[in-house]
């Protein structure tokens, strides 16, 4: 009398197939989380150059045009004082 034996060790048990699934769902968060760090990254990598360069202007403000130059408006600032006496003030011609 021949019996089928299986030999359980080929068959995948319920511990094991529960750890692939689990390693599978950390893969794929992980490949998540870097391609959102890459994109950061990119960003910080601009927003870096952008702020290079406003500070390599900001040294050398000779270099700036008068017409570069816009003044603020402050006229709308909580800062602005309308008290202030301006009249012994001489401009400069």
């Amino acid at each position: 009398m021949a019996t089928s034996t299986t030999n359980s060790e080929d068959r995948p048990t319920d511990r094991s197939v529960m750890e692939l699934q689990k390693l599978h769902t950390e893969r794929e968060t992980m490949e998540r989380l870097q391609k959102e760090l890459t994109e950061e990254m990119r960003f910080l990598k601009h927003e870096q150059e952008y702020v290079k360069e406003l500070l390599k202007s900001m040294e050398e403000p000779e270099k700036a045009g008068i017409d570069d130059v816009i003044p603020a408006d402050r006229s709308n600032s909580p800062e602005s004082d309308s008290s202030l006496d301006l009249s012994d003030i001489e401009p400069e011609i």
